[in-house]
């Protein structure tokens, strides 16, 4: 298990002993020499641990190893690292990209359907419909990708997820309207066909952009890059 799946599910409350047993048996996996991280992977051994000398042991080793555990003032920010890391998992190839998509669905299902992962629930829903394109009141936000290749539409969602979720967003992204010109921000309803609005704050012609489509969340993502310097 990794460190941000076992924190975020820390704040659920939804973890048991062996969750913290399987995170400590793999940091000895990958060399850890710590003690206590030692003396926590041990219990793997007993058929019923203490949970109590478990939580004892798994605070051990947060102080040992420098670890800052999100508090519940960071539920939000903790989601999207555990959300992110399966994503690197679906592009390393180490997670199966349907099994980390249908993964991430169970997450959001779970969780009332945080904003960020709403990306997921569309792109699963678009790829769902994509069979009856001639339905008049579908709304496809993926439209720019080849929704008949299953696996490249996960992919390459997976891969902005990742950038995205690496950087500060507005509220409730991407259930938002940006505008490429002046950075205007508003959450009117997204839930349309329209892509593109005028702009209420600079007038621009439909600078406005409703972030629910893949396109401009790339282009906003490709917008960052080029105004960070090197």
């Amino acid at each position: 298990m990794e460190l941000s799946e076992l924190a975020f599910k820390r704040l659920d409350r939804n973890t048991n002993a062996s969750d913290y047993i399987d995170w400590a048996v793999g940091l000895l996996y990958e060399g850890s020499d710590s003690q206590s991280v030692a003396m926590l992977a041990s219990f793997d051994l007993e058929k019923e641990p203490d949970a109590e000398q478990v939580e004892y042991y798994f605070k051990l080793c947060v102080s040992d190893l420098g670890i800052k555990l999100p508090s519940q003032d960071e539920w939000y920010e903790a989601l999207l690292e555990y959300t992110s890391d399966i994503c690197k998992k679906m592009v390393s190839g180490s997670l199966d990209l349907k099994d980390g998509a249908y993964e991430l669905l169970s997450i959001a299902e779970d969780n009332n359907d945080p904003y960020m992962l709403t990306i997921w629930i569309d792109l699963l829903r678009d790829l769902s419909e994509a069979s009856h394109p001639l339905k008049v009141d579908n709304i496809f936000f993926n439209s720019s990708l080849n929704l008949n290749d299953y696996d490249a539409c996960i992919c390459l969602t997976a891969q902005q997820y990742i950038s995205l979720s690496s950087i500060s967003l507005p509220e409730k992204f991407p259930w938002v309207w940006m505008c490429s010109k002046c950075n205007y921000v508003t959450d009117l309803n997204t839930w349309t066909t329209s892509l593109t609005a005028c702009c209420p704050n600079c007038t621009g012609v439909s600078t406005l952009k409703n972030m629910r489509y893949f396109e401009h969340r790339d282009h906003y993502l490709s917008n960052i890059q080029l105004k960070t310097p090197n």
